[in-house]
């Protein structure tokens, strides 16, 4: 009886001339962000990928009465969410991306001084330690910096934001927490 149901919701249109896939476009359905608009968006569109797959495919290119794809009607009621996704993301990787070159900039330093007695030391645990962790520092604060120079510098469309964006961010603050342990 649950698989009959699922599928006359499936195949219904009402009213409105809304599909399925319309009523998941609908920003009426959808509660507030949680974890910010990036992976709000994010979780949307795997949404809509997600229904896409379920409903007969001739419904895709269903018009509404407004004369709309659903496509159309998602972009329609996104809009406010990407450009407020498109604005956090650029400040976050912003702000992210000059802690990155301030990480760089002092593990760089470190690295010209090392703490103790250069000569007498070398070849201790602790100098092959701080080395190591020092160069650690200095490549996962780079790789950082330009994996949010890339996030910076890339378009941002709808498209982008279901997979993209938001690993190349979490991408970006892994390097960025592990360079800041490691100095």
């Amino acid at each position: 009886m649950k698989v009959i149901r699922n599928c006359r919701l499936i195949s219904r249109i009402n009213i409105n001339g809304y599909t399925l896939l319309h009523q998941v476009a609908d920003m009426k359905y959808y509660p507030g962000d949680k974890a910010g608009p990036c992976f709000q968006l994010q979780e949307e569109l795997k949404w809509l990928k997600r229904v896409r797959k379920i409903i007969p495919t001739h419904y895709v290119m269903h018009r509404n009465n407004a004369g709309n794809t659903a496509d159309e009607f998602f972009e329609e009621q996104h809009a406010e969410l990407l450009e407020r996704a498109q604005k956090w993301i650029k400040d976050t990787s912003q702000s992210c991306s000059a802690v990155s070159v301030l990480v760089a900039s002092l593990v760089y330093s470190a690295a010209y001084h090392p703490p103790g007695d250069i000569e007498n030391e070398r070849n201790t645990v602790a100098s092959k330690l701080f080395t190591v962790m020092d160069v650690t520092a200095l490549a996962c604060s780079l790789t950082s910096f330009v994996t949010f120079l890339s996030i910076l510098s890339s378009p941002f469309e709808y498209g982008d934001f279901r997979r993209s964006r938001p690993r190349k961010l979490a991408v970006g603050f892994s390097l960025l927490f592990i360079s800041v342990i490691t100095t």
